[in-house]
């Protein structure tokens, strides 16, 4: 009985920990639309890290949708999309 309470302990301690300890990227998703609503294909958005200065970029689908992936765990970044020279 106490090396199954022992088997019990480990597997609802550690195995969570070891969980959070090896997440080490984020993403960002979202939709562009444009002022009337409208979904904006083709927009190009960036992401930031503010602490690092390191950008990673993406382009919205036909829908507006778009993921930017693989981002380093970070505090603060910050998001803008262009389409042709405008940037918001």
């Amino acid at each position: 009985m106490k090396t199954a309470m022992r088997s019990l302990f480990w597997l609802v301690f550690l195995v969570p920990s070891l969980a959070i300890a090896t997440e080490t990227a984020s993403s960002v998703r979202g939709v562009v639309v444009d002022q009337q609503g409208n979904p904006v294909s083709v927009a190009r958005i960036t992401v930031r890290n503010d602490a690092t200065g390191l950008t990673r970029s993406s382009q919205s689908n036909g829908a507006g949708k778009f993921t930017v992936r693989n981002l380093q765990v970070a505090d603060t970044y910050s998001v803008s999309a262009a389409l042709g020279s405008k940037k918001s």
